[in-house]
């Protein structure tokens, strides 16, 4: 009997310091990177959700995995994705020294700095607004496409594979039964 794959949840938060001018470019980009962290983490990104900050975006990812992703491991893959090389390598501080927390990889909703007589001097925070909701359907969508696209190609070579049996004679339940 063959065993039961458990997946496990993973949150992965990339923070971008920039706006991106072209949303379908970025959308792209960043869903070829996505397809590859799937590859080479053995992951599957399920849902996404962007927010727009000051500077930039918050992108919260959430993916699901055969085996438990360490936290070297999410700290690579945001890395990977592209999120804040300087959040990224302080989080792998905390990693490596073992200063970790149960929320020791968060995005802040809210930040605030203050003046020395404790006035409120910049804040920020995340907002939803069109722009990022059509860029997190995008992102979904070209990470989608991508997927699908690398399906039809594994079912390409097994059915060449499959064809390429001349000698045995089969129907075309034998094939379905192969491509499964």
């Amino acid at each position: 009997m063959a065993k039961k794959i458990e997946y496990k949840k993973v949150d992965i938060l990339l923070d971008f310091d920039f706006k991106p001018k072209d949303l379908e470019k970025f959308a792209k980009e960043l869903a070829n990177k996505m397809s590859f962290i799937d590859f080479v983490f053995e992951t599957t990104f399920t849902k996404c959700k962007v927010r727009e900050t000051n500077k930039g975006l918050h992108i919260y990812l959430e993916a699901i995995a055969p085996n438990q992703l360490n936290p070297v491991d999410i700290v690579v893959i945001q890395l990977a994705l592209g999120s804040d090389y300087k959040r990224e390598l302080f989080n792998y501080r905390r990693v490596k020294d073992k200063v970790i927390t149960e929320n020791w990889n968060i995005l802040f909703k809210r930040k605030t700095t203050r003046d020395v007589e404790g006035n409120v001097k910049y804040e920020s925070k995340e907002v939803e607004n069109e722009n990022t909701k059509k860029l997190q359907k995008l992102i979904m969508q070209y990470y989608l496409d991508k997927l699908i696209g690398h399906c039809k190609e594994i079912r390409e070579m097994k059915t060449k594979e499959f064809l390429a049996e001349k000698d045995k004679k089969y129907d075309w339940n034998d094939l379905f039964r192969f491509l499964m």
